[in-house]
């Protein structure tokens, strides 16, 4: 295979959903935040799941039920 092919078959990254990315994860830690100053809840999918957690400072307490 030429170098030409190799470059053309590489799967390269849009620029805007990289900016997009970046964007999305400085919202999340904006949320936290947020919920950290508030004592409110951030909902979250994590392993397939919907589970609400509940913000410490820097940690997150999951909570079971979802309705605490």
């Amino acid at each position: 295979m030429s170098s030409q092919n190799q470059k053309s078959t590489k799967k390269s990254r849009d620029p805007d959903l990289v900016g997009a990315e970046i964007a999305l994860r400085r919202a999340a830690e904006r949320v936290r935040q947020r919920a950290a100053e508030t004592g409110s809840t951030v909902v979250v999918v994590r392993d397939g799941k919907v589970v609400w957690e509940k913000v410490n400072g820097t940690s997150c307490d999951e909570i079971e039920d979802g309705h605490k």
